[in-house]
């Protein structure tokens, strides 16, 4: 899934709400972005509650969804 991030600063990261022009990215596909693998920022995510600061949403069957600037955010540092 291709999606363009709008410009947003570390403290709107929080405010993210999934939607349909802003859907979210997978762990696996927030991990492909990154060039990690998806056990590895889910180990991070159990450990400190974040990735580098990233927070995903929990959906209620579990799964994680992370916001689509998520690694435009970590690579501005």
């Amino acid at each position: 899934m291709n999606v363009t991030a709008p410009h947003t600063t570390h403290a709107a990261a929080d405010d993210w709400t999934p939607s349909p022009a802003a859907p979210g990215w997978t762990t696996e596909q927030f991990a492909a972005a990154i060039n990690m693998k998806p056990s590895t920022i889910r180990v991070r995510l159990c450990r400190t509650g974040s990735y580098f600061g990233v927070k995903p949403l929990k959906l209620p069957n579990g799964r994680l969804i992370w916001p689509p600037h998520a690694a435009q955010m970590l690579s501005r540092g």
